[in-house]
């Protein structure tokens, strides 16, 4: 909800979607629909940030983890 608020007043040159999957640890429901519906319709997806496990660990407040691979390097960076 943050990364959207401060994003809201800025222009961007790409629509950003915010969507939020609750109970994913129950079988991936509402993510494995959204991704079909991508697939079929061939929705032009450019990147997904999967903010999971967000505030995990409290002792460890300064340490960030960005998994990435070649192709969203730019993105990570």
């Amino acid at each position: 909800m943050e990364i959207a608020r401060v994003l809201a007043g800025i222009p961007t040159r790409k629509t950003i979607l915010f969507i939020p999957f609750g109970a994913e640890e129950q079988g991936l429901y509402g993510s494995n629909y959204y991704s079909g519906q991508a697939q079929t319709y061939g929705w032009d997806i450019e990147l997904m940030l999967n903010m999971d496990m967000i505030g995990w660990n409290p002792d460890a407040v300064n340490n960030v983890l960005i998994k990435t691979n070649p192709a969203s390097l730019a993105y990570a960076n």
